[in-house]
Parts: structure tokens; sequence; C-alpha cells
């Protein structure tokens, strides 16, 4: 039942996962009997909870704060102890953490943060921005979550929000759980940020300071605010720690994501029952400011589909707008993606402030591996980067690669 156990991805598992668990442990020391039974035996313990059948449904309930789940049927289903006391650590804290007065930058200060952006930038917030602004850096909440889709403006409300509370005195610090996210974040609102790995790791060092004079100055304190992005892909378990960690120094925490998007690699989906726990302290941008234009119709309705669950109606429209690449094998599939990326770098240099850079993205570390190593064969063979490398861990770096810190 640890991180590295069978609900390190999961909260809820079968007979199946925990045979597979076992197997994956043992390393092939067991035979398929041994490893059944030790299954079996662990399955009738207390460090396991049976989930209820939900009455007249097909489907069973779990019985943690993640809300209600349809799994399949003639399969019993299980979670534990610590995953319902992760979960109900973070719907306590924060249904603890409303009205507590942290957080709060005068109105005043909001507004003038508002009006000094749109005299900066040319343009004006929308009114679902301005409203998720106001919300965030007023509110007086130590805990809120925020909806933003992507393209939906959240990075310049962040920003916004972020001048506001700087005016007012505050420190805000910037995170997000993958590291290119996290660059991002950075680069559009100008704060300090950090993956989420690194700012637990920041976080769990200050509390092993002695206090004193010559004590170094923890990151967190009453007037610091964390605005953690793509609050989607947060793992229960980070989610559960960095809340105690903003609870116990009295700062305020901000989560913003969208929760139709995927969610977190590890045990995940409490943000996204926070989201439907708090409506009414939960601000949502609802314009999609990114795909305009006529030319992009169809990409704003298949997004919509998406978010709906509509998701072989929206890939369909895409098939049909010729928005999506196939190919044979799924090496010609990265070769092609690794292709477009390089073409789109040279762009980038070219006119570095009219075309930004883009990104690739990959589901797993093994895919992200081989777009690596074909952008770094691009580049090499441009001498965009040095040809000789050296070999750290699993991966090959030269001079002139790009590396994003974790």
């Amino acid at each position: 039942t640890s991180s590295d156990g069978v609900t390190r991805a999961t909260g809820i598992f079968d007979r199946r996962d925990v045979i597979h668990s076992i197997t994956d442990h043992t390393g092939g020391r067991l035979n398929a009997q041994d490893v059944q039974a030790h299954a079996d035996r662990w399955l009738t313990t207390d460090a396991v909870i049976p989930l209820r059948p939900i009455p007249g449904s097909i489907g069973h309930d779990f019985i943690g704060r993640s809300g209600r789940v349809a799994l399949a049927p003639g399969t019993i289903h299980y979670t534990t102890p610590q995953v319902v006391a992760t979960e109900l650590a973070i719907t306590e804290a924060y249904q603890a953490g409303l009205n507590r007065g942290t957080g709060v930058a005068a109105h005043r200060t909001v507004g003038d943060a508002i009006a000094g952006w749109e005299a900066s930038t040319g343009h004006q917030l929308g009114a679902d921005q301005v409203a998720m602004v106001r919300s965030i850096t007023t509110s007086g909440h130590q805990f809120q979550a925020v909806v933003g889709p992507a393209g939906s403006g959240k990075t310049a409300a962040l920003e916004v929000a972020a001048r506001a509370w700087e005016k007012d005195g505050f420190t805000v610090v910037g995170a997000s759980v993958n590291g290119n996210a996290a660059e991002v974040l950075a680069r559009s609102t100008g704060l300090q940020t950090r993956t989420v790995a690194s700012l637990l790791e920041r976080l769990r060092y200050d509390e092993t300071l002695a206090p004193g004079p010559t004590r170094a100055q923890p990151l967190l304190s009453p007037r610091a605010v964390v605005l953690v992005d793509e609050a989607s892909t947060l793992s229960n378990r980070d989610h559960a720690e960095l809340l105690r960690h903003v609870a116990n120094a009295g700062a305020t925490l901000r989560t913003v994501g969208d929760p139709a998007q995927h969610s977190s690699v590890e045990a995940g989906g409490a943000w996204a029952a926070i989201v439907t726990q708090h409506p009414a302290t939960t601000p949502t941008l609802t314009e999609n400011r990114r795909m305009q234009g006529d030319e992009m119709a169809d990409v704003r309705l298949a997004a919509d589909e998406y978010r709906n669950g509509q998701i072989a109606q929206a890939l369909r429209r895409l098939e049909n707008g010729d928005r999506i690449v196939t190919a044979a094998t799924s090496s010609e599939l990265l070769d092609n993606l690794s292709t477009d990326w390089y073409l789109d770098w040279r762009r980038h240099l070219a006119a570095p402030d009219e075309i930004a850079a883009s990104r690739m993205l990959a589901e797993n570390h093994a895919v992200r591996r081989d777009l690596n190593e074909r952008a770094q064969l691009l580049l090499r063979e441009d001498g965009l980067i040095e040809r000789d490398g050296v070999k750290i861990g699993e991966a090959t770096f030269h001079v002139g690669d790009q590396v994003v810190a974790r």
C-alpha cells in the first residue's frame, strides 16, 4: 500500500492488480500458485477495504471522497485505508481553509493590477478572467481551486493576480507537476517556479531546520502564495503533503487546472473532486481565447466535445478536418512528430519574436526518450548542438541542449 505498491497509480484495484504488483515486487521468485495465495491472503486483511456496490447499479461506490465511479460488474474492487485517509485529508483541508482571511490583496490593488496589465499589453481581460482574478486574490480562502481550460487565458489572469499579491507584499511561488509546464508558467508570469517535486523537497528541508536567529529563511510564510498550474495532474499524495505544508506555514494555495484534461500518472483525482464539491468558491474561465478565427471553428467544437466526454465525435471531427496525423507504425509517427518539431524550431530561431517555440509532449518516459534522441539527431546534423555528448543515467546531453530542471 506504499507509494510504490499496488496503489501507486490508482486508488482502486482488483485481485489482478494485486497479483501483478506481487509479481513485479518478487521479480519472478515465486511461482503462480504462491503469488495467488499471497494475493488472496492479503485481500482478507485490514490493509484493504472492499468497495460497496451502489444500490441499483452494476458499478461500485468509491468509499473515499473522489466521488462515485462506475467499475466493471462481477469483479470485487478494493481501496486502502491510506488512500481514503489521503483523500479525507485533502477534502477536510479545503473545508477548513474556507474564509480564513489568508492571501487577501486590497481591492484597489487588484483593480490597479488589472488596469496596469491592460495598459501594458494593449489587451483587455475578459469578464471571466477579471472575476477569477478578483476571486482568488480577495476571497480569503486558504485553499482554492480554479478551473482554467487550455486556451482560456488562465496564464494572463494568473500574471495579473501575481502582480496584485506582490504589490501588497506577498511572495508568490509558482509550481507545476511537469517541468515544461513549470517553465511556461515562469516565462508567462515572470514568477520563480519549480516542479511540485522540487517544491516539496524544499519544504521538507525547511521542516528539518531548527528555529533560531541563524535559521535560513523558509520558503513559505503567512505572506506567501503558492500557485500550482496543471493541477489535474497533481497526485493525491503530493496534493495532501502540499496542503499540509501550506497550512502549517499559514500560507495560501491556489490550484489551477482542468478536470476534463488528463489526470496524474500516480493515484489522483482528488483535485477534480474538490472542483465538484466547492462550485461556489471555484472560479471558472469560460471563453476559449486561443483558438480564434473561422479556420479554427472545427477545433473549438472538437475541444468542447472532448471536454463533454464525446471523445469519438471529437476525433472524427478533427480527422475530417485533416487535423490528425496517422502513421503505419509508432516509430514512423515519432519520426513525423520530431521532424515537424524540428521545422518549427528552425522557424522559431529565425524569428524568435514572432514565432513561439513549440514543444513535444509524450505520455511516458520511454516515448519521451525516443523523441529526445530523434530531436538530438536532427540538431546534431544541423550543427545546433555538439556531436559529442556525455551520458548521465539513461540520457545523453550535448553542449547546446536545452534542459528543463525538474
